[in-house]
């Protein structure tokens, strides 16, 4: 299949997923920004704007598949590249299980399900859905952006009515207007993280480059629309719970079905049911784009780095079963909940790292003078949001930086025995 704008642009939408981080993500926010809420989601939005700059500037030049990777190598070299390419990997795979944690324990909790089918609950919504997103990942990628195109639309759709109608709304709280941005607070700043995380898969389109038609695509335009749009609607977003909630935010931050809730009480349960059906939707989306990214990158990062090829059936299988053990242990010894608040922050963080590479990369050997000190400044920008982020987090620091330095450590020590493979082998060719 030949791959032109709009498929670009959809993919990368969809990998925001602006319907899910509507009702998953913009509470997280508000539990660490308060209502300082949309200034959180503005700030995010514009360092990650500055961090797709970089990734822009090579999708200009770069048509291929392998995406960060790929950039990573440009720049910094193959040891850099192979190691960025496993962190994408990582996290990639992490935003799998994390979705369906959200939406088991969101649905578990908004219907009251009674707490003796909590089990039996969780290991149906996770079969049935890992299922669900196997079938047409394995098929192909016509079979893929097909759904992804046609999902993407209702969630703009969807989007601006449900943000219509908060801002239709005249609350008798009023909003609740922060006296003053705190820039020096941890707390806006992992706010601000978690907002990061929000847009982390808007450069997912470049995954796609490599089968586009060069004449009919624009990977960098493609891009820029799709981030553009995701980002005003989930600023509109911002600012439309900060006025519905108004001095309720600190209610709508501790519990996310909150805002479905006052909803069904103010016009109708029906809109309730609607809405649920459009978060569901959107997460689907959001893990069949992110899944299409995954396949189309290890499609070529695995021949080039590690020196083996698997069909995509195989691949699919290894994407939708690695996620079944996080699920697992995140389901015995923790709740569905807390696993999704860590991961999370896992994600955001991992996905900075790669960013931060990509940034450097440009900066030493991009075409566009711009974008070069765009990429350095991006890359600074982001060592100094996840430095603050870590420092001040309200999730144990001690098992988030533990686990986030292994995985790190393992993408590292990968990519390491890898060259040494690597270099032996050409030693004993020219031997």
């Amino acid at each position: 299949m030949k791959i032109s704008d709009r498929h670009i642009v959809f993919q990368s939408f969809s990998s925001i997923g602006p319907m899910l981080d509507f009702i998953a993500l913009l509470p997280i926010m508000a539990l660490f920004a308060g209502s300082e809420l949309p200034e959180a989601t503005i700030m995010a939005f514009l360092i990650s704007l500055v961090a797709l700059a970089p990734v822009i500037g090579f999708s200009s030049s770069r048509l291929t598949n392998g995406g960060y990777a790929d950039y990573v190598e440009t720049g910094l070299g193959k040891f850099a590249g192979g190691f960025a390419g496993m962190v994408y990997i990582f996290y990639s795979i992490l935003v799998l299980p994390n979705i369906i944690m959200f939406l088991a324990s969101f649905l578990f909790s908004f219907y009251s399900i009674p707490a003796e089918f909590r089990i039996l609950f969780d290991a149906v919504f996770t079969v049935s859905y890992l299922l669900l997103m196997f079938i047409p990942l394995s098929r192909g990628l016509s079979l893929t952006i097909k759904p992804i195109i046609a999902l993407g639309v209702l969630e703009i759709g969807s989007m601006l009515l449900t943000c219509a109608l908060l801002l239709s709304y005249s609350s008798v709280n009023g909003l609740t207007v922060s006296t003053g941005t705190n820039f020096s607070g941890g707390s806006f700043w992992e706010g601000v993280m978690i907002g990061i995380l929000m847009f982390s898969g808007g450069g997912s389109g470049i995954f796609l480059s490599g089968e586009s038609l060069e004449r009919r695509a624009s990977t960098p335009r493609s891009l820029f629309y799709a981030y553009i749009t995701s980002g005003a609607a989930l600023i509109l977003a911002s600012f439309s719970i900060a006025w519905f909630t108004g001095s309720q935010i600190g209610v709508y931050a501790g519990n996310p079905a909150f805002l479905l809730s006052r909803i069904g009480s103010i016009w109708s349960p029906v809109l309730v049911t609607v809405m649920i059906i459009l978060l569901l939707s959107s997460g689907f989306n959001l893990t069949l784009s992110f899944g299409n990214a995954l396949l189309q990158m290890m499609g070529t990062f695995l021949p080039e780095h590690l020196g083996m090829k698997k069909s995509r059936l195989t691949l699919s299988m290894i994407i939708v079963s690695v996620p079944i053990p996080i699920l697992l242990v995140s389901r015995i010894y923790f709740s569905f909940f807390t696993s999704f608040l860590f991961i999370a922050e896992m994600v955001s963080m991992l996905y900075v790292v790669v960013h931060v590479l990509v940034g450097f990369s440009y900066a030493r050997k991009g075409k566009n003078p711009l974008y070069r000190i765009m990429g350095a400044i991006s890359s600074i920008l982001l060592v100094i949001a996840i430095s603050i982020s870590i420092m001040s987090s309200g999730i144990p620091e001690l098992y988030l930086g533990i686990i986030f330095a292994a995985i790190l450590l393992i993408a590292f020590l990968n990519e390491f025995l890898v060259q040494i493979s690597w270099y032996q082998s050409r030693k004993i060719i020219s031997s």
